[in-house]
C-alpha cells in the first residue's frame, strides 16, 4: 500500500505520465532509438558500475550495492524537462529529446532492477524472477498503449458537460494505466509513460486546459514529495552517511555515467556531445522514492540507502576565509530559492544550523537544492567562441550584459 501510495503522488502524475504527454513525438522521433538504449542498457551498465563501486571501494555485500546501483541509475525526469523545455533553449541535434526520452523512460527499470534485486536478497527463484521481468514488459507495454489508444478515442467520441472533464478524463486514464499493469504483473511506471505519450501526441479537443490541470498537479506533488522526504531524513544519519556518499557521487558523476554514455552512443553523438549528455543525467526525487522502496523492503543491509542517496541530492558549501557569508547569520544570506542548510561541519563539529546560526570561515554546509525550474524570463542559447570572437582569452568575471550581449 505505501509503495502504491508513493508511487502515485511522486512518479505517475508530475513525471512519468506528465513527461509523456508534453512530448512531442515528431520532434523526438529520430532520437528516440537511441535514448532506448539509454534508458534500457544504460541503466543495467550504470548500475553495474556502482555496484562494482560500492562493492570493491565500500566493502558492501554484492546484492547490497547493485541494490544501490539499481536505485540511483535513473536520471530525474522533472529537472531534464524543466530545463530544456525552457523558454527559447535550443540545442544542436537531437539532444534534448534524447534526454527528456531517456530521463522518462528509464525510470521503469530502474525500479524494475530495484524490485528484483529486492527478490533477490530475499531469497527468490530465477525462474521466478525472469517470469517476472518478462510480464514487466510485456504487460506494461501492452497496457501503456490498449489505455493510450482508446483514451483519445473516447474522447473525440463523447461530449462532456464541462470542459473541465477533460482533465478528469485524462487523470482517470492514468490511474487506469497504471493500476491495471499493476494488477496484472505488470510495470506500472512503463504503461503510464506509454499511455502519456499516445495520449499527448493524439489529436484530441482542449488540451490547453489539460495542461493547465497538470501544471497544478506536478507542483502539489513536488512540494508532497519533498516535505515527506524531510519527515523521513535525519541529518545526524546524512552525516555519517556522507564519505558514502561523496564516493558514489564522485564515481557516478565522473566515471559510470560517463562510461556509459561514451560505450552506448557510439558514432551517434559527436565528442562534446557526449561530454555534454554525460553530465546531464540529473538525479533527484525518483532515486531518493526508490530509496524509501529499497529501506522498506524487508532485507538487510549494511549501510543507510536512504540517506546515502538522499545525499545525492545535496549540495556541499565551504565558507572560505573572506567569503561573503563569513560572520554572518545564516537567516541574514540569500540561499538558492527553494533550498534548505541541512547541516554544518565545523572542524570535528557537526552543527544542525538554525537562522540564528553563524558561519565561520572553513565550515562546509550541505544544502538541500530543489531541481532548477527556468523562469520565464530566462533564456538559454548555445554560443560558438570562434577566433575573432570578443569572448575569446576573456575571464568570465570580465562578462557584463551591456558589453557582451
Amino acid at each position: 500500500m505505501l509503495d502504491d501510495a508513493l508511487n502515485l503522488l511522486f512518479r505517475v502524475f508530475p513525471q512519468l505520465f506528465y513527461g509523456g504527454y508534453s512530448t512531442n513525438w515528431e520532434h523526438a522521433r529520430p532520437a528516440a532509438g537511441r535514448a532506448a538504449v539509454l534508458s534500457t542498457l544504460g541503466v543495467v551498465m550504470t548500475a553495474a558500475l556502482v555496484c562494482a563501486c560500492c562493492h570493491f571501494i565500500l566493502n558492501l555485500s554484492l546484492p547490497e550495492s547493485f541494490l544501490i546501483g539499481s536505485v540511483v541509475s535513473c536520471t530525474d525526469a522533472a529537472s531534464v524537462f524543466s530545463i530544456f523545455r525552457s523558454k527559447n533553449l535550443n540545442l544542436e541535434g537531437n539532444l534534448a529529446p534524447l534526454l527528456e526520452i531517456e530521463s522518462g523512460s528509464n525510470d521503469p527499470f530502474s525500479y524494475m532492477l530495484t524490485v528484483i534485486t529486492l527478490t533477490v536478497m530475499k531469497g527468490g527463484e530465477l525462474g521466478f524472477i525472469w517470469k517476472m521481468v518478462f510480464l514487466q514488459l510485456a504487460v506494461g507495454v501492452g497496457i501503456g498503449a490498449a489505455v493510450g489508444i482508446a483514451g483519445p478515442k473516447i474522447i473525440r467520441k463523447f461530449k462532456f458537460c464541462t470542459d473541465g472533464f477533460d482533465a478528469v478524463f485524462v487523470l482517470a486514464a492514468a490511474l487506469t494505466s497504471y493500476a491495471l499493469a499493476g494488477i496484472l504483473g505488470g510495470n506500472g511506471f512503463l504503461s503510464v509513460y506509454l499511455t502519456g505519450i499516445l495520449m499527448g501526441n493524439a489529436k484530441t479537443k482542449n488540451k490547453a486546459n489539460v495542461v493547465r490541470f497538470f501544471d497544478n498537479v506536478t507542483i502539489l506533488a513536488q512540494i508532497a514529495t519533498f516535505f515527506l522526504i524531510g519527515l523521513l531524513s535525519y541529518p545526524s544519519q546524512m552525516v555519517s552517511s556522507l564519505p558514502a556518499t561523496l564516493v558514489i557521487i564522485l564515481f557516478l558523476t565522473l566515471a559510470a555515467r560517463p562510461a556509459m554514455v561514451f560505450i552506448l552512443t557510439g558514432r551517434y553523438l559527436k565528442f562534446r556531445e557526449k561530454i555534454f549528455v554525460s553530465f546531464a543525467g540529473l538525479r533527484g526525487a525518483s532515486s531518493i522514492v526508490f530509496a524509501i522502496f529499497a529501506s522498506a523492503g524487508g532485507v538487510y543491509m549494511q549501510s543507510n540507502v536512504f540517506h546515502i542517496v538522499f545525499g545525492l541530492s545535496l549540495m556541499q558549501l565551504h565558507i572560505s576565509s573572506g567569503h561573503h557569508w563569513e560572520n554572518q547569520k545564516l537567516k541574514d544570506v540569500t540561499l538558492p530559492e527553494g533550498s534548505l542548510a541541512m547541516v554544518i561541519r565545523r572542524e570535528d563539529d557537526i552543527i544542525i544550523p538554525k537562522g540564528d546560526t553563524v558561519m565561520m570561515a572553513g565550515d562546509d554546509i550541505a544544502v538541500n537544492v530543489p531541481s532548477f525550474e527556468a523562469a520565464n524570463e530566462i533564456s538559454l542559447r548555445e554560443i560558438t567562441i570562434e577566433e575573432d570572437h570578443p569572448w575569446r582569452d576573456k575571464k568570465i568575471r570580465r562578462f557584463t550584459k551591456t558589453t557582451y550581449w
